[in-house]
């Protein structure tokens, strides 16, 4: 299911319209390098750092387009890494025993902040951020899209470790951009919303 496919989005006209025209093009790219490498035609490689670069900036991008929770606080205006980190801490898939509050600094600070700012390097020397994928197969890829609810035996996609198994952080996209815009999280739409 592509993401202008997800039934409550017909629910909010223009934020319908956003998906469909602005960001199920940029999903598109995901898919597009999900396939890679494709040696046979000379396209070696993976397009790993660029694919999770990309879901990254979804987040980032989504956390002040479709959503901005309670985006002025006391009077206050909150930043943009503030409505990421509760963007993540509302609609990310997390199991039930995970330590939220930490995890959340560990993707926006060893997996998100370095892909953003400094080429996927971390300040701390010594840290390694790993980045793995595998070229997955269009019906592969549409699997990812539609069995976003199910559980997996793959590792998280964001791990807090360091480690990125890209096609699950696909997935869990797919999962926060549903979570965002169901029914019953309809108060965390913004401006885009009618």
């Amino acid at each position: 299911m592509r993401l202008s496919e997800i039934p409550e989005l017909r629910n909010y006209p223009h934020v319908f319209t956003f998906v469909r025209d602005h960001l199920s093009m940029q999903f598109g790219d995901v898919r597009a390098m999900l396939r890679l490498p494709l040696p046979e035609p000379g396209l070696e490689h993976g397009c790993n750092f660029a694919v999770t670069d990309r879901l990254c900036s979804l987040i980032s991008g989504l956390s002040v387009t479709i959503f901005m929770p309670s985006n002025l606080v006391g009077g206050e205006r909150i930043g943009s890494g503030e409505t990421y980190r509760q963007l993540i801490e509302n609609f990310y898939p997390w199991a039930p025993t995970e330590n939220r509050r930490e995890a959340i600094q560990v993707l926006y600070n060893i997996i998100r902040n370095p892909f953003a700012h400094s080429l996927g390097v971390h300040e701390q020397s010594g840290y390694i951020v790993n980045v793995q994928k595998e070229s997955l197969t269009s019906e592969q890829i549409e699997h990812l899209e539609i069995s976003q609810a199910q559980p997996s035996r793959r590792p998280p996609g964001l791990s807090r470790s360091g480690q990125c198994w890209t096609p699950k952080a696909f997935t869990e996209m797919y999962s926060i951009c549903s979570g965002i815009w169901s029914g019953t999280n309809s108060r965390s739409l913004c401006c885009l919303a009618d």
